[in-house]
């Protein structure tokens, strides 16, 4: 109740959101036309702009986004740019979908929706499956690729996804919405929306308001998806402020898949849509679980404990937001934002494996079993509550902008574990007992100055300084008894300079250094404490825990990035490379967790060296291409691994001084092929990912071979269709080759992807 009250009482503060102008046009009572210039808000500390800011970045326009969106998830939409790929547990791209940028995965990737932090303050991750449907709300989307410019959430390592949502609309307009289609293995897709936006009212006011729901049985068995979700906005326009609320998430419900297959199964068309709880080949497994499966195929062997029906997760994560914008002077703007975002929900998931010790129902908790439990399923709750407040004072002078601002977030979490069922339980032993439990809070405090200075009409020069606060306070655990407070302080410089070598080129540099704290669970795995996980600390000379003393290190990055780029009316091109330099940069050793998480430790020294293509060609006025390349080397310097290919503790540990980091294809690229005419288009889209490594030691056994996709989308508009104003239908077809492919891998676990699969919607404006 407490932390309610504080977050109502700053959001009794204004807040934050803002693009360029528009013009609004609206007929009045007496027929006569007024025009207004309304501010839509800045949502971000600085959207980068071409000629003028020196980092590298690709902009998704609405107009992309509306033709290419139809039911898969964000990363989908987003693996068409330069050096993004992505994956989905369930293999079709909805539900637990993944993006790598620069082969870095999203727990180095700041994402933020209207300027506030998505990435959870815990595990740094993005669940994009708590915010389905967000494409249908966006306006645009940037994605800045290494350490560009955002200043709030979690630094930019690998680069920055900034979703910005804009849903005025100059007339009252609705809109419904729905289509089916095949997942590629056979089952069902479904979704249904409605949008309403109402134009403006009384001269100030706009809603906007969207419902979809999206379900599907997913490409893997027992991987279902089933997604509600909302999004409805508030603005209101004065002629110096604007105002905005947003409110938006969805209650989701799924079937677990987030464990990968053996590789011989996610190649082999008749396996890959295995959902298995476990696996594997040794065949001691037999008598793992009474769900114990022996499947074959030609030479190879796995022994499987299939997915039930009753391992599933339940989530809900509704965001609030108010975004304010003051004119304060013709020069100087107040941005502020005041966000809520509170997320519960559990998920149960097999534990079979697990006996009277992990359960701690033994007689030092004051029970006396006779017998293990059996076929076990295990009930996993988690509940969070973060809040944070984000101002920004936007100044002209005369030689450029100057941007201050600030972040203040909390995040409080509650964890806890019991027995959902099993058999031969212990009567006592009730689904209200919790063998595990503990809380956790995080705090960030940053600040930030931001200098785009202009030397003369032709340079640019950017100047920036962040210093951010961030720090774990772990507490509460039951049983153990762990409590630790871990402060990380970080300052993070960053200089650039843009070279506007005549109207249709440009060259840019940039030098920055940014640092990242490691997840809490790279600390200590709480949740494991009763299977043995202890806090990954240094020791006192008296053997106790040393809490001052972590093993894992926060990682830092060198960045160095420049590119040149031509622009004309009809021609958009752009190179561009980079030199990162990491110390300590906390790579994947090719193990999961028990959620099926990538395991962390830290690497000494690591070198990332790419160039970037991207280009764009109107070659008529209705037929264009749009393509770009990316070629990297992703290596180990310095970096000695204490587990082998299984796991298992070395002694002396093994040097992979040299070796290809995992996750980093060397070689990516897309090519789209656009027509349109009265109504009428065609997208082809081709995409190229070469081979990685799913584990640091660089074996065949781990290597994801490499593969091209082609996906096709065609459209027809109707206009003044059975007396409606608009009729669209829309027909996507992806993997059309039918390829046999697997976007991800991690050790021993591989992700496949969706064979040839269909979607067709119809959309109708009322």
């Amino acid at each position: 109740m407490k932390r309610v009250t504080i977050v109502l009482l700053l959001l009794t503060f204004t807040t934050l959101y803002a693009q360029d102008k528009v013009e609004i046009s609206k007929a009045v009572s007496d027929s006569t036309l007024k025009t207004y210039q309304l501010e839509p808000i800045v949502v971000t500390a600085e959207v980068a702009k071409a000629r003028l800011t020196p980092v590298t970045f690709s902009n998704m326009p609405r107009k992309i986004i509306n033709q290419q969106y139809a039911m898969q998830d964000i990363p989908v939409l987003l693996s068409q740019l330069p050096s993004v790929t992505e994956y989905s547990e369930n293999g079709e791209g909805i539900g637990y979908s993944y993006i790598t940028m620069r082969g870095f995965d999203q727990r180095r990737i700041s994402i933020m929706v209207d300027g506030v932090p998505q990435n959870d303050p815990e595990d740094h991750n993005v669940y994009w499956i708590d915010m389905p449907d967000l494409q249908a709300s966006a306006e645009t989307i940037q994605v800045q690729r290494g350490a560009g410019t955002e200043f709030y959430g979690p630094p930019a390592i690998g680069g920055s996804v900034n979703i910005q949502t804009n849903n005025f609309a100059n007339e009252r307009r609705l809109n419904l919405s729905f289509g089916g289609g095949s997942t590629g293995s056979g089952g069902p897709v479904q979704k249904y929306s409605a949008s309403f936006s109402s134009g403006l009212i009384g001269d100030k006011y706009s809603i906007y308001a969207h419902l979809d729901r999206t379900t599907t049985p997913g490409y893997r068995n027992n991987s279902w998806v089933d997604l509600n979700s909302y999004f409805l906005d508030g603005t209101m326009y004065d002629k110096d402020v604007t105002t905005e609320v947003t409110f938006y998430g969805g209650p989701i419900s799924d079937g677990l898949s987030y464990l990968g297959l053996p590789r011989f199964a996610a190649y082999n068309r008749n396996l890959r849509t295995q959902n298995w709880a476990d696996w594997n080949t040794d065949s001691s497994l037999v008598n793992y679980s009474p769900h114990m499966e022996q499947v074959i195929s030609g030479s190879d062997t796995v022994y499987a404990v299939p997915r039930r029906n009753t391992e599933i997760e339940n989530f809900t994560q509704p965001h609030f937001t108010i975004l304010n914008q003051w004119n304060i002077s013709p020069i100087t703007t107040l941005n502020n934002t005041v966000f809520l975002i509170l997320g519960s929900g559990f998920y149960n998931y097999d534990g079979s494996w697990a006996d009277t010790n992990y359960f701690r129902i033994t007689s030092q908790y004051g029970f006396h079993p006779t017998q293990n439990p059996t076929d076990a399923l295990i009930h996993a709750f988690e509940g969070e509550s973060q809040f944070g407040w984000l101002p920004r004072l936007t100044i002209h002078h005369d030689h450029g902008t100057l941007v201050l601002g600030a972040e203040l977030d909390r995040n409080y979490s509650n964890h806890w574990a019991s027995i959902d069922w099993a058999n031969n339980l212990l009567a006592g032993v009730s689904s209200d007992y919790k063998y595990n439990q503990w809380h956790a809070r995080t705090d960030v405090a940053t600040a930030f100055g931001h200098e785009l200075y202009d030397l003369n009409n032709k340079v640019t020069l950017m100047l920036d300084l962040e210093y951010e606060f961030k720090q774990y306070y772990f507490y509460g655990e039951k049983f153990v008894g762990n409590s630790f407070i871990v402060p990380y302080h970080f300052l993070n410089p960053r200089i650039g300079i843009n070279y506007n070598l005549s109207r249709e080129s440009n060259f840019y540099f940039s030098v920055s250094q940014t640092s990242s704290e490691p997840r809490l669970s790279s600390l200590y795995n709480a949740d494991e404490s009763s299977g043995g996980a202890i806090p990954n600390f240094g020791l006192n000379k008296n053997g106790t825990l040393n809490f001052g003393e972590p093993l894992v290190k926060p990682e830092t990055l060198d960045d160095i990035e420049f590119g040149y780029h031509f622009r004309t009316s009809k021609v958009s091109l752009g190179l561009s490379g980079y030199w990162m330099e990491f110390y300590n940069e906390l790579i994947s050793n090719g193990l999961l967790d028990q959620y099926g998480v990538p395991i962390t430790g830290n690497a000494k020294q690591t070198r990332h060296i790419g160039i970037e293509f991207e280009g764009n060609v109107d070659i008529t006025d209705n037929f264009s291409l749009y393509g770009n390349l990316t070629l990297s080397s992703n290596k180990l310097i310095d970096y000695t691994t204490y587990t082998d290919t299984a796991g298992n503790t070395v002694t002396n540990g093994i040097s992979l001084n040299g070796n290809t980091i995992s996750g980093f294809p060397s070689f990516l690229g897309n090519i789209r092929a656009t027509f349109t005419e009265d109504g009428f288009s065609v997208i082809i889209l081709g995409q190229y990912v070469g081979s990685q490594y799913t584990d640091n030691f660089n074996l065949p056994s781990r290597e994801l071979d490499p593969y091209f996709l082609l996906n096709a989308w065609v459209s027809y508009r109707f206009t003044h269709f059975l007396s409606l104003p608009s009729v669209e239908f829309k027909l996507y077809v992806n993997n059309l080759l039918n390829r046999i492919y697997v976007p991800y891998g991690e050790g021993i676990y591989f992700y496949p992807g969706a064979t040839r699969n269909f979607f067709l919607n119809c959309s109708v404006d009322l």
